[in-house]
């Protein structure tokens, strides 16, 4: 039957290769995905990564690979809603480029540009090669203002050429300019996928790359007008329901069950399907790690669960039941009754925000085996905090840090774990030496992790969880990181060098309200404290911000006195003093 569009299934490498302009019409939207949506992004592909690792394909030119749904564009200008005939779009080699207008895909297309930068950037001092390789992605020949494959609305396009696109972007300092809601989204984005994608060594960053330009698969739908188009978007995305994972699993489940029990096991997997929600994927791939086969696919290794239990009630009830409850409770901060409840939702809090997950596991299975006794879940997860939080500033790669994680969760297997002196638990006098090297370079790590650091340390000395206001704070090098040569900061710190180890110094880092941080920026003194404590609220003034009120200069001595008391409260807080 004739169609006047036209779908193609491709991969990145393909749709991005092709030569043709993804432009976003003014009328669209702005970029609007944050911390949550992008380490979901990252956690599916590097969960597809290890199944096509698993079966053999993820080196190979035909990978499993991770599919992101699909991608409506039309012919950039196109208006009315009849063609003479299907559009033809290629997206191959030797394609004839298009400029073509993204009505439905824009959140995903730069959200996987922004990794595809990230990972230009991280591998560039290792393998010329494939940096250049990823650059021909995001980048055509001629002027680089003009010459990007993706190019967003006017209002983002500066910054996202400037701070993600260019060669080396994503390397420097978020940028100053990102004065809106969409251009902090992208900042916010490339800061967390450089977070997540520095715990992987040079090599696994490589071979990440060149296995996601063909993994991460997508059905592109061209039609010929931007009203074809936007119906074709609001069909797919108003009408019918997707098959999950969890009715194929379900299904497999009520087939081994007896029929005397359907009842009663349908109503109990409705609450934990409807508790799970999002996470469903998520926990059965950690289901089939503590209990299952790693290597088989999530429906396969369920299947396999069931049979190993021999009854598929018991499998429900003594397993999937109990480890579903454990683990909403663990990612929702959300742990129930006894005196304990209050101190474990608050370490598990700070954990939620470390991304990745790699703690999940061995947290999950000792909360499980100990469910009954929540005061060795406080004393596990206090312990655990401190590794996590102190495996993050090592800068460990993914798969060391894994290793870490793995290490535990067979130490909560053979119950080695419950000791307080297990070496499992143990950091060396050379790590926490590290740890405290670190800490005086902490935004060099990473913004993410230099904000939750100082917003652990925020709540320490409010003594309270304020998680709910993390959103609205950003971390603030008062001592700008830029100043012009006439800048009242050189009077203060004329020397080159000095003025650069301060401006990074753990010292110079304030989380200020983002509202009031924008107004601020690279100001003097005067006008900086003005902002802050004239025109703020006391609820944008946070405990370690408080101090500052009462000064009147800002000096080096004074850096380094407050890096000295920040350092103190960190050892403090996780006993990191080497």
């Amino acid at each position: 039957m004739a169609t006047n569009f036209n779908a193609q299934p491709a991969h990145l490498e393909q749709i991005l290769a092709a030569g043709h302009g993804w432009l976003v019409p003014s009328f669209q939207r702005g970029f609007s995905w944050g911390e949550r949506e992008a380490d979901d992004l990252i956690n599916d592909l590097m969960v597809a990564l290890q199944e096509d690792e698993a079966n053999g394909s993820a080196a190979g030119d035909e990978p499993q690979g991770h599919f992101i749904g699909t991608i409506v564009v039309c012919p950039a200008g196109g208006t009315g809603d009849k063609a003479p005939a299907p559009i033809a779009v290629e997206f191959t080699d030797g394609a004839s480029p298009q400029a073509l207008f993204l009505i439905d895909g824009l959140q995903r297309l730069t959200t996987l540009t922004i990794l595809l930068c990230v990972l230009r950037d991280l591998i560039a001092s290792h393998d010329a090669a494939a940096a250049d390789a990823l650059h021909a992605l995001i980048e055509g020949e001629g002027d680089a203002e003009t010459s990007v494959k993706l190019r967003l609305a006017a209002d983002e396009h500066g910054l996202m050429q400037r701070a993600v696109q260019a060669r080396g972007a994503t390397l420097a300092p978020a940028d100053d300019d990102a004065d809106t809601p969409a251009k902090r989204a992208l900042m916010l984005v490339r800061e967390r996928f450089k977070l997540a994608l520095a715990e992987l060594t040079p090599e696994e960053q490589t071979a990440f790359a060149r296995w996601a330009v063909k993994g991460v698969q997508v059905i592109v739908v061209v039609a010929p007008s931007i009203d074809r188009a936007h119906r074709i978007f609001s069909a797919l995305n108003d009408r019918g329901k997707p098959l999950d994972r969890h009715a194929i699993i379900k299904s497999e489940l009520f087939a081994r069950l007896p029929r005397a029990s359907m009842p009663a096991i349908d109503v109990a997997w409705s609450r934990v399907s409807a508790m799970l929600g999002a996470d469903f994927n998520a926990f059965f791939a950690l289901l089939r790690t503590l209990h299952g086969r790693p290597s088989l696919p999530i429906i396969a290794a369920a299947v396999a669960m069931m049979e190993k239990h021999g009854d598929a009630q018991r499998f429900f009830e003594d397993l999937l039941e109990p480890h579903a409850n454990a683990h909403r409770a663990i990612l929702t901060s959300s742990f129930e009754g006894g005196a304990y409840a209050g101190e474990i939702n608050a370490l598990l809090v700070g954990l939620n925000r470390l991304s990745g997950g790699d703690w999940v596991a061995p947290t999950l299975l000792f909360t499980v085996q100990h469910r009954e006794e929540p005061a060795k879940i406080a004393a596990f997860l206090k312990r655990l905090d401190r590794l996590a939080h102190a495996l993050r500033l090592l800068g460990l790669g993914r798969e060391k840090r894994q290793g870490r994680m793995t290490a535990l969760l067979q130490a909560v297997r053979n119950g080695e774990a419950a000791n307080p002196e297990a070496s499992v638990w143990a950091l060396s006098r050379e790590e926490l030496r590290n740890i405290g090297f670190n800490l005086r370079g902490l935004y060099k790590r990473g913004s993410p992790l230099c904000k939750i650091i100082l917003w652990r340390l925020e709540e320490d000395a409010a003594g309270e969880i304020l998680s709910d206001r993390m959103a609205n704070f950003s971390v603030e090098h008062f001592l700008p990181q830029r100043t012009s040569s006439d800048s009242p900061w050189r009077t203060w710190f004329p020397d080159a060098d000095e003025r650069e180890a301060c401006a990074q110094s753990l010292g110079n880092l304030f989380l200020v309200d983002h509202k009031l941080n924008d107004r601020a920026r690279n100001s003097a003194f005067d006008k900086k404290h003005a902002i802050y404590f004239e025109a703020a609220t006391d609820a944008k003034v946070l405990p370690l911000l408080e101090p500052l009120r009462t000064m009147t200069a800002w000096r080096p001595p004074d850096v380094r006195r407050r890096e000295l008391a920040l350092t103190q409260r960190i050892n403090a807080l996780w006993a990191l003093a080497a």
